[in-house]
């Protein structure tokens, strides 16, 4: 019998450590711990000196980091690196590079979930999934509707959800 794969997710702003517990306690098989969007600029410093210091069930945490495009991406991963997180959740990921990137940087094997966020990202699909240490990949429908120019009803973007889950099926 296979492990049950982790199917509840609780993001938590990264620059707000006094959420934390409340988060573990909170019954979600994983805690996201966002360095993303939940951050303001002036705050990811901050965040990843939170993330550093933080005491966790870190077996239940996966931290969602910055665009490896941008310049807090490599900075995140060194955060990361200072701690024993679960996983990582790359925003925007585009190639297999960004993926293999992250062991090098943080120095072991973990578990990666690509987030799909353009249409460089669906269209790098099948190799973003057959990276090393991705189970499976999310998808970021509100970036991808903004990257696509489309509205972010189900409709616009069904055919984007489809090849996921086709396209995961095949790398099961």
């Amino acid at each position: 019998m296979t492990e049950r794969m982790p199917e509840t997710y609780l993001f938590v702003p990264a620059n707000r450590p006094d959420r934390f517990e409340k988060a573990m306690a909170a019954g979600a098989d994983r805690i996201i711990l966002d360095l993303e969007d939940a951050v303001p600029l002036d705050g990811k410093d901050m965040a990843r000196l939170a993330l550093r210091n933080a005491n966790l069930d870190w077996s239940r945490v996966l931290v969602r980091v910055n665009p490896p495009t941008t310049p807090f991406y490599q900075e995140d991963l060194m955060a990361i690196a200072g701690t024993k997180a679960a996983g990582i959740m790359i925003a925007k990921a585009e190639t297999a590079a960004d993926i293999n990137a992250v062991h090098q940087v943080i120095g072991r094997s973990m578990e990666v979930t690509p987030l799909i966020e353009t249409a460089k990202g669906i269209d790098a699909i099948d190799e973003i999934l057959s990276a090393s240490g991705v189970i499976r990949v999310a998808l970021g429908h509100l970036d991808m509707a903004l990257d696509l120019g489309c509205s972010i009803d189900w409709d616009s973007l069904v055919l984007i959800r489809q090849t996921l889950v086709w396209r995961s099926r095949l790398f099961d």
